[in-house]
């Protein structure tokens, strides 16, 4: 799966952990502090609650791959195939993402996930009560940086 085309700048986060319960949970835009992407991809000029949030959904089998993002107060909706994305040369298909584990190692890799049609989110991808960032910090096609660290000592 690839969103590149769709980057989302996030600043990686710092150690700990967050609570899968937490409203930032299902966020993949700019401000993590509460999570407002519909259930399905929603439609073109629609109104949105929360400006500079953008939501991924991967729905290949009939819609390609939809960035709906959250500009002036209404959604601008964007599709596209869903071609193979490159993670650190290797090829993710359907139903995987390109994501970076971070818990004193960096591992950047393929993964499944768990999103269904809904939303690409932290929790689907890196799993209930992980820390999460979305966008491509490390320049290889990670789309999610995964923050595995307990120690708070860890980047």
């Amino acid at each position: 799966m690839r969103i590149s085309a769709f980057a989302v700048i996030v600043v990686l986060s710092a150690c700990g952990s967050s609570s899968s319960d937490s409203p930032d949970a299902g966020r993949t835009g700019i401000d993590a502090a509460v999570s407002t992407c519909p259930a399905a991809p929603p439609s073109q000029d629609l109104p949105c609650p929360s400006t500079g949030e953008t939501c991924v959904y991967e729905r290949c089998a009939s819609d390609g791959l939809v960035s709906a993002t959250c500009v002036a107060g209404t959604w601008s909706v964007s599709t596209e195939s869903c071609a193979a994305a490159s993670c650190q040369g290797n090829s993710c298909g359907e139903g995987y993402v390109c994501a970076a584990n971070v818990g004193g190692a960096l591992i950047i890799d393929c993964r499944p996930h768990e999103c269904a049609d809904g939303p690409l989110t932290c929790e689907c991808v890196c799993g209930p009560d992980v820390q999460c960032t979305a966008g491509d910090q490390y320049g290889e096609g990670a789309l999610f940086s995964c923050n595995t660290c307990t120690s708070n000592i860890c980047p």
